[in-house]
């Protein structure tokens, strides 16, 4: 039997852009940022709930429901996917 996948590395923080409000993101492959909000689609197409994602203080306040999707939306965009 095969190990289990290792789970892909990923930073969550807040960012801004061009004097944008600031957003939630996650940084994956070290470099590219991908805001949590672009994620929700393909965290539900994962099966995950992405809880409010209006900040990174309420991913944080809700992390036992955050850190699930936000893992497997880390672990697609590892393997390839993109955010709808």
């Amino acid at each position: 039997m095969p190990p289990p996948p290792i789970p892909a590395r990923f930073a969550l923080g807040t960012f801004s852009h061009a004097g944008c409000p600031p957003f939630p993101g996650i940084v994956v492959d070290g470099e590219r940022v991908v805001a949590v909000e672009a994620l929700r689609e393909l965290c539900s197409t994962l099966g995950h709930e992405l809880p409010d994602a209006s900040s990174t203080r309420a991913l944080i306040e809700h992390w036992a429901a955050s850190l699930p999707a936000l893992q497997g939306a880390a672990d697609a965009l590892a393997q390839g996917d993109s955010p709808r």
